[in-house]
């Protein structure tokens, strides 16, 4: 029910009872004020509904016989209505008020639990949120620690991928350098077998030329013994025809000059002889020294092709091993490298640095020789450097590797 609805009833009680007063004024049923303002609307309908006693009918039938008592007893009755009617307003503002307060009391009560609720289900929403937020975080977690893991599997098998590729290069790298080794031996063998023949093919030119020198000295010294033999003979024929007439006198002469001539001509032909014999001296140890030349240089040959082969089997054997160490160094330092988020393709840094003995980087000494233009690029290299520390370095080849210049780009790494 209503405010108004409860209002309207009880002001059309107000007048019901008033008029009921109004009619029963003739019984004059005393109210005194203190029981006007004590009763309330309920209680004034049953004191004055409530039955006459004996005393009051007898005054009643008193007062018929009186009129002006009665007059003046109604007029007091109308006076106590006036008060009551006074009295109930007072107290139905009052309980209006009461209402009012009440009904405001109920509102303030209804506004707070409203407050309340909506307070409840802000909490609940927000405390629903934090768990949503709680298990989204959980969740990406979970995906991070997936992705990780996922990343982690990729970097091993990569790893994996790039010892065999590595390994298969140094295969690769190692049945290439035994074939180059192969042909240069073969090569070495080929050069020392023209060296002995092109050896041997001079040598026979130098003796067909030495043979071919001294016959044609030999035939040089004929030509010259023929020429003097015609010349004496001439000179023979030009004094005999001279001294014809002085032959007698000449004759001991000419048989002493024929004599001298037989000498000289025996002694010229005993020095051809020697001379011949000196040659052929001569020739046998040109013959021999050629020899013992020849036999050296093909020694010396064959023990530089020795020596040339042993050092290429060394030098090929240091280069295997340093192969083997430089890729042992590039693949430790690019698991270590972490590249910087972004386009890097055409970046490059160079890196210089220094080791100790036992393979372990000098922080100090690193220095970039030349940077990529990116700080991030250029630490992410340095990183790996510190993060691969202590390099394997053989202690054999520390003096190859004590000093060392890395050239990073997002495809590998160079040592130099």
């Amino acid at each position: 029910m209503s405010d108004k609805t409860a209002s309207f009833i009880y002001s059309l009680l107000l007048h019901l009872i008033l008029l009921l007063l109004l009619l029963m004024g003739s019984v004059g049923v005393p109210l005194s004020l203190a029981e006007i303002q004590e009763l309330d609307a309920d209680k004034i309908i049953q004191k004055i509904t409530q039955p006459i006693d004996q005393q009051q009918t007898d005054n009643a039938i008193k007062l018929q016989h009186h009129p002006l008592p009665f007059k003046k007893n109604q007029l007091l009755s109308l006076a106590d209505l006036y008060k009551i009617e006074k009295a109930l307003l007072v107290q139905q503002q009052e309980r209006e008020e009461e209402a009012r307060k009440a009904a405001e009391q109920e509102a303030e009560q209804q506004a707070e639990a409203q407050r309340l609720a909506e307070e409840e289900l802000k909490r609940i929403v927000e405390e629903k949120e934090r768990e949503q937020e709680a298990q989204k975080i959980a969740e990406e977690q979970q995906r991070q620690l997936e992705a990780e893991k996922l990343a982690l599997e990729e970097e091993k098998r990569l790893t994996v991928e790039k010892e065999q590729q590595a390994k298969k290069l140094a295969e690769e790298q190692k049945r290439k350098e035994e074939v180059e080794e192969k042909k240069l031996l073969e090569e070495q063998q080929r050069i020392a077998e023209k060296l002995a023949e092109e050896q041997k093919r001079k040598k026979e030119a130098e003796e067909k030329k030495l043979a071919e020198e001294q016959k044609r000295k030999e035939e040089e010294e004929k030509q010259k013994l023929l020429e003097e033999q015609q010349r004496i003979a001439e000179q023979r024929a030009a004094e005999k025809a001279a001294e014809d007439k002085e032959k007698k006198r000449k004759k001991e002469e000419k048989e002493r000059k024929q004599e001298k001539e037989k000498k000289l001509a025996e002694e010229k032909k005993q020095k051809a002889e020697e001379a011949k014999k000196q040659a052929a001296e001569e020739k046998r140890k040109a013959a021999e020294q050629q020899a013992r030349a020849a036999k050296e240089a093909a020694d010396a040959q064959a023990a530089a092709a020795a020596t040339a082969a042993a050092a290429a089997a060394q030098q090929a054997a240091l280069q295997s091993a340093l192969s083997s160490t430089i890729s042992a160094i590039k693949r430790k330092i690019e698991s270590r490298w972490s590249q910087p988020p972004g386009n890097n393709q055409d970046l490059s840094c160079v890196i210089r640095l220094r080791l100790m003995p036992d393979g372990a980087v000098i922080s100090s000494s690193i220095v970039i020789e030349k940077s990529s233009g990116k700080s991030a690029f250029d630490n992410s290299a340095i990183n790996a450097i510190n993060a691969a520390s202590p390099l394997a370095i053989p202690r054999d080849q520390f003096s190859e590797f004590k000093d060392i210049r890395l050239t990073f780009r997002p495809s590998g790494i160079e040592l130099r």
